[in-house]
Parts: C-alpha cells; sequence; structure tokens
C-alpha cells in the first residue's frame, strides 16, 4: 500500500495537474470539432455574444416564478436589449439573442423530461430559425451521448447551433475558489475568447461570463429567484399547453424554498456566494453593474434591483 502511495506521489510530481488538464481540454476541444464537422454546425467560438451583441445592456432570462410577474413595461425593456434564453426556456414566448443549452446524458428517472425538451425543440423550431443556439458542457459527456444530442435536435436549427468550449474553475471553498480566478485572470483565462468559456457551479455563472467576455457593462437577472423551486412553465401550465407545450415533469420533488444550486453542500459554494464573489472579483472592477430584475430575488438587496431603480 505504502509503496503504490509513493509511486502516486512520484507520478504527480513528475506530471503536475496543468498536464493532464491540458491534455483533457485537447480531448474535448477536438471531440467539439469532430461533433461539428459532422452536422455543418457553427464553429466553435470562445466569445459567442460578440458577433451578434447590439446594447451594452444583457438581461439574464432564468426560469423561476418570477418571470410571470414582469409587466410589459419590463418586457418593453428587455426586447430593446439583448437576451440570453437558457434550458427550457422556449417554453416562454420571447425570443432571445441568444439560447444557450446544456448537454447531458439521461439520467435513469430523466427519460421523460429528455424526451420533453426535444419535444418542445420541434414545437419551437420555426420560431428559433434566426436564433443562435449554444450548447454547452460538451466536455463533460462522451463523444457519443454529444452525437445524439446534437442529433436530437430538429434538422432545421442545426446551423444555428455551435458547441461551445467551456471548463469549470477550481475550488471548493470561498478562499480556493477567489485565489484561483484571481490565477485565471491574471493569466487572461476570463476574459481572452481564444480559450474556454469559463463556469461555476451554475448555468447563471457561466452566462455572466459570457457576457463579461462580450463587453457588457449592465447584466440583469431575470427570474432567478434562488428561494423556491417554481418555475415559470409550472405556474402558468394551462395557458402553455393550449400552446401546444408540454410541461417537464421532474421525478424529484420541487417542494424546497431553496433552489438547488443554493443549497449548501461539502463540494460547492451556493450560488449566491459565487456571483457575489464574480461581482466583488470581476465585475466591480471593471465597472461592470450586476442587477436582479426584481425585490422578490434572494439576490436583493446583495444586487440591487434593476425594474424600477
Amino acid at each position: 500500500m505504502k509503496k503504490n502511495s509513493r509511486l502516486l506521489q512520484l507520478k504527480q510530481r513528475l506530471r503536475p495537474r496543468w498536464v493532464k488538464t491540458l491534455r483533457q481540454l485537447v480531448s474535448s476541444r477536438l471531440k467539439l470539432g469532430r461533433v461539428t464537422r459532422r452536422f455543418g454546425l457553427k464553429p466553435v467560438n470562445g466569445n459567442p455574444l460578440k458577433a451578434i451583441k447590439t446594447s451594452d445592456t444583457l438581461f439574464i432570462l432564468g426560469s423561476g416564478g418570477s418571470i410571470n410577474t414582469l409587466t410589459e413595461d419590463d418586457w418593453q425593456r428587455i426586447r430593446a436589449a439583448d437576451s440570453i434564453g437558457f434550458n427550457f426556456w422556449p417554453l416562454h414566448d420571447h425570443i432571445p439573442t441568444l439560447y444557450v443549452t446544456e448537454v447531458y446524458g439521461v439520467p435513469a428517472g430523466h427519460e421523460a423530461v429528455y424526451q420533453c425538451y426535444f419535444d418542445l425543440m420541434a414545437n419551437r423550431a420555426e420560431d428559433y430559425q434566426a436564433t443562435p443556439i449554444l450548447i454547452k458542457d460538451g466536455e463533460r459527456v462522451t463523444h457519443e451521448e454529444l452525437t445524439q444530442y446534437v442529433g436530437n435536435f430538429p434538422a432545421n436549427l442545426r446551423p444555428n447551433i455551435s458547441l461551445a468550449w467551456d471548463w469549470e474553475i477550481p475550488g471548493r471553498d470561498e478562499a480556493s475558489f477567489i485565489h484561483k480566478l484571481k490565477t485565471w485572470e491574471k493569466y487572461g483565462l476570463i476574459t481572452n475568447e481564444h480559450v474556454p468559456l469559463v463556469r461555476k457551479n451554475a448555468s447563471i455563472a457561466y452566462l455572466i461570463l459570457m457576457g463579461l467576455r462580450a463587453g457588457y457593462r449592465d447584466i440583469v437577472l431575470c427570474g432567478v429567484d434562488l428561494n423556491n423551486n417554481a418555475y415559470f412553465y409550472q405556474l402558468s401550465e394551462e395557458t402553455l399547453r393550449q400552446k401546444g407545450r408540454q410541461i417537464p415533469r421532474y421525478p424529484e420533488s420541487n417542494a424546497s424554498t431553496t433552489h438547488i444550486t443554493e443549497a449548501p453542500a461539502a463540494t460547492t459554494l451556493p450560488i449566491s456566494r459565487v456571483l457575489d464573489i464574480i461581482n466583488r472579483e470581476l465585475l466591480q472592477p471593471r465597472h461592470i453593474r450586476l442587477w436582479v430584475a426584481q425585490q422578490s430575488s434572494k439576490l436583493y438587496p446583495m444586487l440591487p434591483c434593476y425594474f424600477g431603480h
């Protein structure tokens, strides 16, 4: 046992962790390239918002129930600027500037949710024909799973699709995350469009960092409630069904008063802490303002309220 331990320590000294990470990054990029060529997708882009940016304000559209309480005046301001919708956002009528989804293997019990998603994309294919679509998390799954995921999209949407080359910022506690964040920033890994997009724990952090890389001055989080698991589409289920949009049924309970990304865990930081650190260490020094759309979000008053400010 001791001999094996010494061999492992020697191996780690001879081959530092960064070598393993570099090999994984190269392998991931090659996989994305193969799938891109197979389906004729848009090229992999380290700054996907840059070419479609039309405003200095970016609205990130989450799925929290507060989406249903936005007023028509609020929506006029959203429609006048750039916006990102993600995951099951196509259940909503608003067509965002960029739509982001994440690929994953289908765990037991989630088969119906997986099928529901692709039924939804088939239902909205005509509406999203001119909308860029970004698929993230490709390095987390096998080549076969990624190929299957892209292949399930309607054929007329595939020319809009690009695969994101992205990577997780390490750090299980605040101190280590801040240290890694500063190190990555020092070497240009946060803003350089020739390196992978970066993420931490949840899609919302990933999208904020994407907005930072694209040069937005104001980033507004809509429907990022975090104090419950009620999604806007669950609260307007009958209306959406009348439009032919099937509502996903998750096997786990959504009754919790805390969103899953906010629940404390031994291996991850609550997303509110991640956002606070990103705001303090990256956005504020660049005079980029991070907002929450409404006061009902758990992120208020840590983040100022945009509508009505």
